[in-house]
């Protein structure tokens, strides 16, 4: 098992990222928190990974997020309200 910081999106220069796709690649087990740091984020297609756990708080402050495709995963917990904030959502699976 592979531990500490997944990454840092900032200093890999990948803070203006508009689109991550990891479709079936199962490299994560974890959505990490600094995905919150991807603010021009617009797509996340994340389906078929394999995740667990919650999701986290920082997704939620992705403002222009309009696809999340977070299906096919191991997700755990209740569905949080904070998804009523991502409000530019248009296509969620």
């Amino acid at each position: 098992m592979i531990y500490g910081k997944l990454c840092d999106f900032e200093s890999m220069g990948l803070a203006s990222l508009g689109e991550t796709v990891a479709r079936s690649v199962a490299w994560i087990r974890a959505l990490p928190a600094e995905i919150g740091d991807l603010q021009q984020l617009q797509e996340l297609r994340i389906n078929d990974n394999l995740l667990t756990g919650p999701l986290p708080a920082s997704l939620f402050a992705l403002s222009d997020l309009t696809i999340l495709d977070i299906s096919n995963n191991d997700w755990r917990g209740e569905v949080p309200k904070a998804f009523g904030q991502l409000t530019s959502l248009t296509n969620l699976a």
